[in-house]
């Protein structure tokens, strides 16, 4: 998104039981039949489940999620009549979502589906704008929620639609849902075999969809409507990219007898990566250099989960949101599937100066997300004396990134950890890579993802601007007389006890190589905390550790299909020249090779959607993040940049 802007929540009166929009003056559904017109307008007149039997994955797009009712009429279907593996990705956009508790009180107008509502309510995302991606139902049914204008959502999705479900309120009622653009991107997002249903019959819906290359036909209507839309698209747009050297090309379906790739590095990346693909079916092996997993900065004692805002929430600042959304509700999901991790659910307090304070009120985030708290109430809740107002995020949490990567790494059987397997050479041959390691081993996978952090450039025939520092952290006695309740983070941070260590961090040196404890690196972090801690002044140290973390230049992580550099210099030469993006092709990349590194210190909070991330494109499923947000971490992006300026050669 270009632009951040708050969620409007829906405002609703309730005629007895039935919600009505307050702003449109039209009813989100009737109460005499609301389901069954669901099942008529939805699902039987798309040929559904009929068109998705033998598939194993099949993708609804709707727009005007209301709700839910659709939804879990749908997934009421695909969970009855699908294949026992298959996948449901559904993708729904709502520009005024109703609250939880509005949601809770619409649905249970629908007994007969409350098993599959209270798992819907249950993973409710926050109402913050942007794309919330849920995985319910054991895996079985992907919902993406995007939460926001509908032509700007849709026009930020990268996925292949096999059925539009074109709700929302009525033409009339709400034109803006009804717009040209908006069939463009319909149109956009389709395929040959794409079919659509609307409730309605308005000229101006069926006009628009026939210009954008979809044939449509008349239905009788539900109950006491007249007339209804279906159709086919049968045209293909010729759709401009915006920004082409940024464009994502579909990969071909994996063929389900070699659904194998490789990734190297066992660290946060490597362990979200592997799992989000053996979860979807791979065999994964994990190739890691060190004797186990997590050696190097994903190896600390404990961490904190929380975003990095900025004051104007630029797309920086959307990427770190988005992803400490996703990994909160995520990291919640695995804690209850797997637990053991040490997964604590504190909030955590962070201490900022005034003015900073000032610039996050005006954002308007739900206070569940983020609230700014005085001192008395921050004191509280930390279990230790702060001196100023502080912000606190209630979903924020810590855990044991060591932990976490083991119990990731040992939780899927399709998942092979090689250790002492440093990764020295990879190359294509054919439609296979060639991995060969220091100790002569090789391997060979069609598909592989590099996260090895700094290491990564060692396996790239082109190098990424990545950079590595060095961070001191130190450990400090639990004191049971000063027990800390949430992670405080200030110019450093203090995390509560976890076998009977707090940790304290971190120091950040770009230039220095030492791998050694520095007394004077622990002074830093132990006056830092005395500072921002009163409490803490008299910390007793027990040693410490040392690791480095690995970030870009622009602080933001790369995450994406690894480009080919050759065919950017030849096609994309003349972005210096401002040529209008018409004027070029596509962008292209090395086949089936992936990168995911530059976490930083913030892997805990990014990993998982960028895990999430590179499993949709390396499956074909609907992307989780928005196109603004992919090309903020897209590989290529600095490339670009040196384009523009005439810098690259």
């Amino acid at each position: 998104m270009s632009t951040y802007q708050a969620i409007e929540p829906a405002k609703l009166d309730w005629l007895e039981r039935t919600p009505k929009s307050h702003d449109f003056e039209d009813v989100y559904f009737s109460t005499d039949g609301g389901l069954d017109e669901s099942r008529y307008v939805f699902l039987q007149a798309n040929k559904l489940p009929e068109r998705w039997q033998g598939r194993a994955s099949f993708s609804i797009a709707e727009t005007g999620f209301g709700t839910g009712l659709n939804f879990l009429a749908t997934v009421e279907a695909w969970l009855a009549h699908s294949e026992t593996e298959a996948v449901l990705h559904y993708v729904s956009v709502e520009k005024h979502p109703l609250q939880r508790d509005d949601l809770g009180r619409a649905l249970a107008c629908w007994p007969a589906l409350e098993k599959f509502s209270n798992e819907l309510i249950q993973n409710y995302p926050e109402l913050t704008p942007g794309y919330h991606r849920r995985s319910l139902f054991n895996g079985r049914v992907q919902l993406t929620l995007m939460l926001g204008d509908a032509e700007e959502m849709l026009g930020e999705l990268h996925a292949n639609i096999d059925t539009w479900y074109l709700d929302g309120f009525a033409p009339s009622k709400n034109p803006d849902m009804w717009s040209d653009r908006l069939f463009h991107h319909i149109a956009r997002l389709s395929h040959e075999e794409t079919w659509f249903s609307t409730f309605s019959a308005a000229g101006v819906v069926r006009r628009g969809l026939q210009a954008v290359g979809f044939a449509t036909e008349k239905l009788k209507g539900f109950g006491k409507k007249r007339e209804m839309l279906r159709g086919q698209y049968q045209a293909c747009a010729l759709v401009q990219e915006q920004q082409p050297w940024f464009a994502l090309k579909p990969q071909k379906s994996p063929n389900p007898t070699n659904k194998h790739a490789v990734v190297i590095g066992a660290g946060l990346a490597g362990a979200t990566t592997a799992y989000a693909l053996a979860q979807r079916g791979w065999q994964v092996q994990v190739l890691e250099r060190h004797h186990a997993g997590a050696q190097e900065a994903s190896g600390n004692h404990s961490g904190v989960v929380l975003p990095r805002l900025t004051a104007t929430m630029n797309q920086e600042g959307q990427f770190y949101l988005a992803s400490f959304l996703y990994a909160t509700q995520w990291l919640n999901q695995l804690d209850r599937q797997l637990g053991h991790f040490g997964w604590h659910r504190s909030g955590v307090i962070q201490i900022e100066d005034d003015s900073y304070l000032e610039k996050l009120a005006l954002l308007d985030l739900p206070s569940n997300i983020m609230e700014i708290i005085d001192q008395q109430r921050a004191s509280s809740l930390a279990g230790t004396s702060i001196k100023t107002q502080a912000l606190h995020y209630p979903l924020g949490a810590w855990l044991s990134p060591a932990r976490l990567c083991q119990q990731l790494l040992k939780a899927h059987p399709n998942i092979q950890l090689i250790t002492q397997a440093n990764v020295v050479s990879l190359q294509q041959k054919d439609t296979q890579w060639q991995i060969t390691t220091e100790r002569g081993q090789h391997y060979a996978a069609p598909t592989v993802v590099l996260c090895s952090a700094y290491d990564t450039n060692t396996l790239l025939d082109q190098a990424l601007p990545l950079n590595q520092s060095r961070g001191q952290l130190s450990y400090c006695e639990n004191n049971p007389d000063n027990a800390l309740l949430t992670p405080v983070c200030f110019d450093g941070y203090i995390i509560p006890s976890l076998d009977n260590l707090h940790c304290v961090g971190a120091t950040y040196d770009r230039h220095s190589k030492c791998t050694d404890l520095l007394t004077g690196d622990e002074q830093k972090n132990l006056a830092a905390l005395a500072q921002a801690l009163p409490d803490f002044a008299q910390a007793k140290s027990r040693g410490g550790r040392v690791a480095f973390r690995t970030s870009s230049q622009d602080h933001l992580p790369i995450i994406g299909p690894m480009i080919d550099r050759t065919y950017y210099l030849n096609h994309y030469t003349h972005l210096k020249h401002g040529q209008p993006a018409r004027c070029y092709p596509p962008a292209n990349y090395q086949a089936n090779l992936y990168v995911n590194t530059g976490h930083g210190s913030r892997g805990l909070t990014t990993t998982p959607v960028a895990a999430e991330f590179i499993a949709n494109l390396i499956n074909n499923e609907p992307a989780s993040l928005p196109t603004s947000l992919q090309r903020c971490i897209h590989p290529g992006r600095f490339l670009v940049r040196q384009l523009r300026k005439g810098l690259a050669q």
